[in-house]
């Protein structure tokens, strides 16, 4: 807790920055999320025509994803793609990120307690990194609207009405969306520019 115990907050998401407690607000707070990292790029290449371009991938379990009103996500998401979708959670290896990237690089991001529209959702900003680190093509569910506007031209985000045919315009040229992506990334969240836009060199 913060309550006069900390001299400044700092937070990976707008939604988050927006909902704390008023006690809170009192304290200066910075939007600080996780940027390009070297660490985490493990050097995927953009899609190759062998990539399996037809498909979605989703890093992560189902378990624990669900609506704002308790329902499950995954029966919801395999309605919309079928047997495109196709989910991994046994990835702990640089390599088997490598090849699970490489084959799926158009990869899904949804919440928990996923709503819409408009989303108070918290943009996952740290799947962000790690998937756009390794040249992902990111389609994601609709998230906080503040945080949406942070991260647009990198992620590409739609209503679950919608994502099927976000899918498609994506996969049709999905080297292209991943270079997009990559390059935008890198400039906009380089740990130096994430600060600077911070205003902690103001202070520092």
């Amino acid at each position: 807790m913060c309550d006069g115990l900390c001299d400044e907050i700092w937070d990976y998401s707008r939604a988050n920055l927006d909902n704390y407690p008023e006690s809170w607000r009192r304290v200066k707070n910075r939007y600080v999320p996780p940027g390009y990292a070297q660490a985490l790029d493990f050097g995927v290449s953009v899609a190759k025509q062998e990539a399996h371009v037809e498909n979605v991938g989703f890093l992560g379990s189902w378990g624990s994803r669900r609506d704002d009103r308790g329902a499950p996500l995954e029966p919801m998401y395999r309605d919309v793609f079928g047997a495109k979708l196709v989910s991994k959670n046994n990835i702990h290896t640089a390599e088997d990120f490598i090849g699970f990237f490489t084959d799926y690089p158009v990869q899904l991001v949804t919440y928990r307690n996923e709503n819409c529209c408009p989303s108070t959702n918290a943009l996952t900003a740290f799947r962000m990194a790690q998937l756009i680190s390794n040249r992902a093509c990111v389609i994601s569910a609709r998230a906080y609207p503040r945080d949406e506007e942070e991260w647009q031209g990198i992620v590409h985000f739609a209503e679950r009405s919608q994502i099927a045919n976000l899918f498609d315009e994506k996969s049709r040229d999905v080297g292209n969306c991943q270079k997009q992506s990559f390059e935008k990334f890198k400039i906009k969240f380089r740990p130096l520019s994430i600060l600077e836009r911070s205003g902690f060199f103001d202070v520092w």
